[in-house]
This record gives structure tokens, sequence and C-alpha cells, in this order.
């Protein structure tokens, strides 16, 4: 046989045999679903597969109504064993329970002309228990309250954990937490912390998740709503895994404060309260200050004090100050501290006493109205009102009432009547000009400071543009990707390739461009494995405008 006879012989064996490709089998459909057996708020993967049924359309999935439906997709392929070829689209749905019951599951496939059923799948799932026993689990969320009983003004927290045996690349909550009929506080993400736990002898990962302060604005029956985390759960170099997990709802009784033996004055100041106040001198020379420093702290609501003494002390001046003010949650309780400085400027000399103050509160242990109190105390004044009263320019302090005044003399320069020209002298006290050049010090601070972060705003917005116009004449979709993590890095000094999820929403407190991040993210790493389109450069337009 020569060469070009075997050629020929080659070329028909592959046209017999292309011609001989069938599909398997008739067409099948079936649904599948990880375990027959679901826990409420623990999500779970459904998948509905049609075999050698091209063109097959899905009409629904009966009962699938119960459940929420958290992200949904399709993949396809097509397999050629022993000549025999065998087509095979998934259907693939995440889905979440959110009651317990028994439920039946079963896909209606419209496939040439006629409807056919899948075989039935049917669930069982049960309640999940106080924090549920999930420890038998390897990956769970858990919802903690500080307070199921509270008074109204009283602050409550509200801790989320979750705890996991996988390898996350990342976790966010599916939709932004509100909390009606409260103020919610979030703790920063600097404040939550991750560490490893022992549970029944196994190790996992603990993940503070968020951590908020609460306090109510309506008294009755207050519901806390489930929210759902979606979790990325590592399934090789550059792959991951969607599980979504549900917080517990929880429901809040919020008592109404008693209306009898009310103090008068009685501003809102509900908690245990503790009082602390310091006199930094109690020897003074006229026109000098001292300062009474009070410390207010304890789990209490301070939101509505913000002033001790008022405007007036009897033989003072009085500024009042409010030097610092901290918010924490130490181990599940709600903490807080305020501090005020009092500068005292006497305007007469002698003895003069501070008078004691009660500031009242409502304390939630006792269930009564209690008081913090501040002693009185007495400082002595030296000097002052005698000095200088030889001199004809100043005013007789006995004739103004004992009220500081600015001396203003004016004085006829003799010597130089030609030109007639006038001065003006001033007299002002020392803790005045003390004051004043301490406010003027601090404005011009404030202003240097406002220049610079105006400065370096710019200059960061010329170079984010700069990126963005790249990307705007760019068509390779990783080359914008690429882009997109310059300028992420630049804004952020984190890498969107090199850092998890998780170390990305540590550096980014923005929900919204998190998610926005997130759903590009999520695109290019999967891309080879879904068929799916993004219109990356529309969001890339959106993730600019928050930057």
């Amino acid at each position: 046989m020569n060469k070009s006879s075997k050629i020929l012989l080659i070329l028909l064996l592959i046209i017999l045999s292309s011609s001989t490709l069938t599909f398997a089998a008739e067409a099948e459909f079936r649904l599948d679903i990880d375990s027959l057996n679901l826990v409420e708020g623990v999500s779970s993967n459904l998948t509905l597969s049609l075999k050698n049924a091209q063109g097959a359309e899905v009409e629904k999935i009966k009962g699938i109504d119960k459940f929420k439906i958290l992200s949904k997709g399709t993949s396809s392929q097509t397999n050629i064993i022993n000549f025999k070829k065998s087509y095979i689209k998934k259907y693939h749905y995440n889905i979440l329970v959110e009651k317990t019951g028994k439920f039946t599951l079963q896909g209606i496939v419209k496939y040439k002309g006629k409807l056919y059923k899948t075989n039935e799948l049917n669930l069982t799932v049960s309640k999940r228990g106080q924090n549920q026993k999930r420890e038998n689990t390897n990956i769970f969320l858990r919802t903690t309250l500080s307070k199921d009983r509270i008074y109204f003004g009283e602050k409550v927290v509200l801790k989320y954990d979750l705890f996991t045996r996988y390898n996350l690349r990342g976790y966010q909550f599916a939709e932004e937490l509100k909390f009606n009929n409260f103020i919610s506080q979030s703790l920063g993400n600097n404040q939550l912390k991750a560490s490893y736990v022992y549970l029944d002898g196994k190790k996992y990962i603990k993940y503070e998740v968020a951590q908020l302060i609460l306090t109510p604005t309506k008294t009755g029956e207050v519901k806390i709503p489930s929210y759902n985390l979606q979790t990325n759960v590592s399934t090789g170099s550059f792959s991951s895994k969607a599980i979504y997990l549900s917080t517990d709802a929880k429901d809040i009784k919020v008592l109404p404060l008693p209306q009898t033996k009310k103090p008068k004055g009685f501003t809102g100041i509900v908690g245990s309260l503790d009082i602390k106040s310091n006199l930094s001198k109690q020897k003074v020379e006229y026109g000098d200050s001292t300062t009474l420093n009070v410390k207010l702290s304890g789990n209490v609501n301070l939101d509505s004090l913000d002033n001790i003494f008022g405007d007036k002390i009897n033989g003072f001046e009085v500024y009042q100050t409010e030097k610092d003010n901290k918010e924490e949650v130490r181990g599940m309780e709600y903490y807080t501290e305020k501090d005020f400085d009092i500068i005292l400027v006497p305007n007469k000399k002698g003895k003069l006493g501070i008078p004691g103050i009660k500031i009242a509160y409502f304390n939630p242990q006792s269930q009564k109205y209690e008081y913090a109190k501040i002693k009185k105390s007495t400082i002595e004044v030296s000097g002052g009102e005698g000095k200088g009263d030889n001199d004809q320019n100043l005013i007789d302090d006995s004739q103004s009432n004992n009220k500081e005044v600015i001396k203003i003399t004016q004085i006829n320069d003799q010597s130089n009547t030609d030109n007639n020209e006038e001065y003006y002298s001033f007299r002002i006290k020392k803790s005045y000009l003390k004051i004043a050049v301490i406010i003027l010090t601090v404005t011009v601070f404030l202003l240097i400071i406002i220049i610079i972060l105006r400065r370096n705003k710019l200059k960061k917005n010329n170079n984010l543009a700069k990126i963005y116009e790249k990307i705007k004449k760019e068509d390779n979709e990783d080359e914008i990707y690429n882009l997109l993590n310059q300028m992420i890095k630049y804004r952020f000094n984190i890498s969107l390739k090199a850092n998890s999820k998780h170390e990305i929403s540590n550096k980014i407190d923005d929900i919204d461009l998190l998610r926005e991040l997130y759903e590009i993210i999520d695109y290019m790493e999967n891309k080879r494995y879904e068929a799916r389109d993004l219109e990356v450069k529309d969001k890339i337009s959106t993730i600019y405008k928050m930057l």
C-alpha cells in the first residue's frame, strides 16, 4: 500500500469514527442536594442536571418557594467515551432554609414539547438550639446578646462570631445590617480579632465578624432580625465555594422608665454610673484659674450628658470642655468614659466655694433613680484686686461690681504735635489672654492640617484619575483587573490579588465598595470555570466614583 493510499484510509477511518458518535443514552433529568437533613439557617447546594437533552428548559422546581435562593448559575460539558457522546447541563442553586419542617423538592423540565419530572428530594430541616450545638459541624455562626431585657435608654451589646475548621478566602454579610427601632454603633474592624479555640476537642478559627452597640428607640418587644453571611471556603489554589450561614434572630424586651419618683432635671442617663473629681489647685492668685476634672464611667448611657455645672457659679467665670469620650466592649458588657475639664476663673478674692452637684441617673440593677455626687470644695484667692490702685489709668474695681473689664487708655504723644498721633493700650486678664492664645494656636494648627490633607487628597485623586484613564482605554479584562488592583493598592495599600477577602475587609470599611470589589474578584477568579458575563468596566466606573 503506497503512502497516498494510507493517508486516504486514515481520513476514511476518521470520518467513519465521527459519524458513529452518538449520545450515550436517553435524556435524563436529576435533582441532587448536599444532604437530605438540613439545619435551619445553613445554606445547601442544590443541582438540577439535564443529561443528553440539548434544548431542554427548566419549567420550575416544585417546593423551592419555601427556601431563600442566595445564588444561582449554570454549567455545561460534553464528554466522549468509547465513541459515545454525552452532554450535561447543570443548574446550580445555593438555598437557605429559614424555618424547620419537612419539605419536598422536584424539578419540572420541558423537552421536545413534553414535561418531564425529576426524582423527588424529601428534606428534613431541624431547628437550631440555643446557639445550636453546631460544634459537630466544620463551620457555624454564633449570635450573642449581652441582655434580652433592658430599660429604655440602656445600651446592649450584640456580637456575631464565626467558627470554622475550613480555610476561608473571606466572608461578608450578604445584606446591610439594619436594626429598626435601634440606634446601632458598630465597632471598627481594627477592634475585631481572630483566634484559635477548641470546642469538644476540635480546633477552630474563631473570627469576630461584627460587634455592635444598640440603643433602643422604643419600648415593648423589639426584634433583631436574622442576617445571612457569605463565607468563601477554599477548594484549591484558585477556587472557592460559597457557603451561606444565617445569624440567630433575637427578641429584646424594652421596659419603660418609671415615672414615679423621677428626679427633676433627669436627662436620660441609664446604667451603672461611677463619678470621680479632682481640683488642680486650691490656692490661686487673683487673675489665675483652677481646673476641676470630672470623670464619669461605667456601663451607662451618657449620650445626653454634655454639661456638668451649667453656665454660672457664683464668684467664678466658668468654661467647660469635654476632654475625652470613649466607648468600648469589655467581655460582653458595654463600657464608657467621659472626661470634663471645668476651668474656674475667680472674679473676686477670698475663700470661694465650689458647690457640690448631683447627677441623676436610673440604675437598672436597683430599678431606682439614684444620684452620682461631686462634693463641694473651697479655694482661696489671694492678691489681685488691691494691686495697682495708685495707677490713675486703672478702673476702680470696687465700682465695677467685681466684674472683669478691659481697660483702654488713650495716650496723646505730646512730643510730636505735628503728626498728632494717638496710641491705645489694653488691659486684659491673664487667664483670658491664655485662653485666647490657646484657641488661636489650635485654629492655626487645624488650618495647616486641613491644607495638607487637601493637597494630599488632590494628589491622590489625580493619580487615581490617571490609572482610571488607562482602564477606559484598555480592552483586555486581565489588564483591566491589574489596573484596578493598582488603584486599590494606591488608595488602601492592599492588593486584591495577594490578600484574602478577610484582609481586604479589615482595610476597607465601606461595605458598598467591598460588595462591588468582591463581585469583580469572584468573576475574575472563577471565569475559567463558569460561563458568566460581567461588565467589568461599568463596575470599575462605580468603584472609581466611590474612591
